[in-house]
């Protein structure tokens, strides 16, 4: 079974799978500035679902949601 929550490195790499290549740095200005993938945040740790990943390959527009 795949890991479906993949940490920041993780989402890099599994991106890069799927053709497009973006740094661990890309990712973490997008949460900071807004765009990118949506992700999760559990205490201080960031995850991104690989579904989500999957859809913001593809093209679509995956809309950041607010963290609490």
């Amino acid at each position: 079974m795949e890991k479906q929550n993949l940490n920041t490195q993780e989402a890099s790499d599994y991106l890069r799978t799927l053709g497009i290549e973006f740094a661990p740095q890309t990712l973490e200005k997008w949460r900071c500035r807004g765009g990118g993938p949506a992700f999760k945040k559990i205490s201080m740790r960031v995850y991104y679902e690989r579904s989500v990943l999957d859809e913001f390959a593809k093209g679509r527009t995956v809309l950041r949601e607010t963290m609490v």
